[in-house]
């Protein structure tokens, strides 16, 4: 067995906590004069390259190049906004829409990565099959559908699921009138669906606000669990099943919400905090936790949270809060939504934020977990900050999917007047950049000082010393996984040898520098260590 020792010599070099290196490359995803809205968006897990989105009123996009590129197409009259998507464990693409009266949920799957749409599938239960459109405020509606599926090897996979809130009569104050939680699960890959059932035992108003029961969101774990939480008067509820939809259990109140999910922000006609579900289906350490993310005002001014359990929902952390600027600082945060990677087990959450402006301007910002929500780092995505009015409607939600290191957030900005949708193409190392100091043949990378103070200079210094020849490279990455410095390859014989990154334009923070060592008969070590730069 060949021993390569790596050193790393840190000299004139820094460490970041809590910006990161590089501005995510922002890509347009709309035609001129769309004007679309409330958005949703997938990736297909069969193929990267290939993410679906969708938008409000009956928008679709597909891209085959990793985001890049997006055709854009609308579905047939009749569709109505709410738009979910997704793609199921054989790459068959999804979208959820309401249809014109609100009074019933469609779903149209496609078998070309998005590019063309099947007939639309109704879902129907006691309220849509005898609910008329009309006056959407009096009329049976039904609102907010997301959909699910099993991408595990469960008895269950490949179902698909959507949960949504059904009201006797939208908009009334009569206390006779109601809102609850429904659920309707397809066992024949949209095919067709089993008619809906109520999972919420509680029933809200019907006045769609704070104590009107909204924002159910389907999630499975790695077992084929469903896990769904949704927003009250009591807070933030909590069901699951274990049979794959056939039965749930009693709801539980998991977290108070202070200030309700009906949240005024300046400059924006309506928002909410409604909570989103995901669960992690990876190998990671942490697989099996399920995540609940939403927004409250516990602090005076809203804040991006979550809750977690690592016991299939039967206890919950405390929240923890997303956001890391100054805690009560009269900043909002709103517009969340998230995702766990099913493969690396990493949590992203989107969000539009205001902590840079003491105005109504606002960015979109990005929050990555790697140590199963405990901690996040948060990185601005917008390249540039928009003003919104509250005369223009920007939906009721952003969205974003992960995976295996690709990372595609989408929301809206409001851009001279314009309404515009976009994403950010986030694309981690095929390896990943963990902390992985030992290689797989005695591969060792070492960092000292470290925490390095950034004194003068722009290169990092780097000693390599191996006993077999190679060609050596090494790469500097943000903690998003982005390269941001990398030094040109180097072949190397038995011995010690001298490399360098270059480091300018690099701010303080936290980074991995990965090592990498091709060797003639094609083998590779790699390792890494995180280094730290102090300002």
């Amino acid at each position: 067995m060949n021993k390569i020792t790596t050193l790393l010599l840190m000299a004139g070099f820094v460490v970041l906590t809590a910006g990161l290196a590089a501005q995510p490359q922002n890509q347009r995803i709309d035609k001129p004069g769309s004007s679309a809205e409330e958005v949703a968006i997938a990736i297909n897990p069969l193929n990267p390259d290939n993410i679906i989105a969708g938008a409000n009123l009956a928008y679709f996009f597909a891209s085959f190049d990793g985001g890049k590129t997006w055709a854009q197409g609308e579905l047939p009259g009749g569709t109505w906004g709410d738009p979910s998507v997704l793609f199921d464990k054989t790459g068959r693409a999804y979208i959820a829409n309401l249809m014109y009266g609100w009074d019933a949920i469609v779903v149209r799957h496609s078998d070309d990565g998005g590019l063309t749409w099947s007939e639309a599938v109704k879902l129907r239960g006691p309220s849509s099959d005898s609910a008329k459109a009309g006056s959407l405020f009096r009329s049976s509606l039904q609102d907010k559908e997301v959909l699910g599926t099993d991408l595990t090897d469960s008895p269950y996979s490949g179902n698909i699921y959507a949960a949504w809130t059904d009201f006797t009569k939208y908009g009334s104050q009569n206390p006779r009138d109601s809102s609850v939680i429904v659920f309707a699960r397809s066992t024949d890959r949209g095919e067709s669906f089993e008619p809906f059932v109520r999972i919420s035992d509680k029933a809200g108003n019907a006045i769609d606000s704070d104590d009107t029961m909204e924002g159910a969101v389907p999630a499975v774990g790695p077992g084929g669990e469903i896990y769904i939480a949704w927003a009250g008067p009591d807070g933030l509820y909590f069901d699951r099943s274990f049979d794959g939809g056939v039965t749930f259990g009693p709801d539980q109140v998991i977290s108070d919400m202070p200030g309700g999910w009906d949240i005024a922000i300046s400059g924006i006609s309506r928002s909410n905090g409604l909570p989103v579900t995901v669960a992690d289906i990876s190998s990671s350490p942490y697989r099996g936790t399920i995540y609940v993310n939403w927004v409250d005002q516990r602090h005076g001014d809203p804040d991006v949270f979550i809750a977690k359990s690592i016991d299939h929902g039967q206890s919950w952390s405390d929240p923890i809060r997303v956001n890391d600027d100054a805690i009560g600082n009269g900043r909002d945060q709103f517009f969340t939504w998230a995702s766990v990677d099913p493969v690396t087990g990493d949590l992203w959450i989107v969000f539009h934020d205001r902590r840079n402006y003491a105005t109504d301007s606002t960015d979109v910002y990005l929050a990555r977990s790697t140590d199963g929500g405990e901690s996040f780092i948060n990185e601005r995505l917008s390249d540039a900050a928009f003003y919104p009015s509250p005369m223009v409607f920007f939906g009721d939600y952003n969205g974003i999917a992960a995976y295996n290191g690709r990372v595609r957030p989408i929301w809206v900005e409001l851009d001279q007047g314009e309404l515009t949708i976009h994403t950010a193409l986030i694309d981690l190392t095929p390896n990943g950049v963990q902390d992985s100091p030992q290689g797989s043949q005695g591969f060792h990378l070492q960092a000292y000082p470290n925490p390095m103070p950034y004194t003068s200079g722009s290169k990092l210094k780097l000693m390599l010393q191996s006993e077999s020849a190679g060609v050596a490279e090494i790469a500097l990455f943000d903690m998003m996984g982005r390269s941001v410095g990398r030094s040109t390859e180097q072949r190397v014989n038995q011995g010690l040898h001298a490399l360098s990154v270059d480091i300018r334009g690099c701010k303080a923070g936290v980074y991995i520098c990965r090592a990498v060592l091709q060797r003639p008969g094609g083998e590779t070590e790699i390792a890494s260590r995180m280094v730290t730069i102090l300002p």
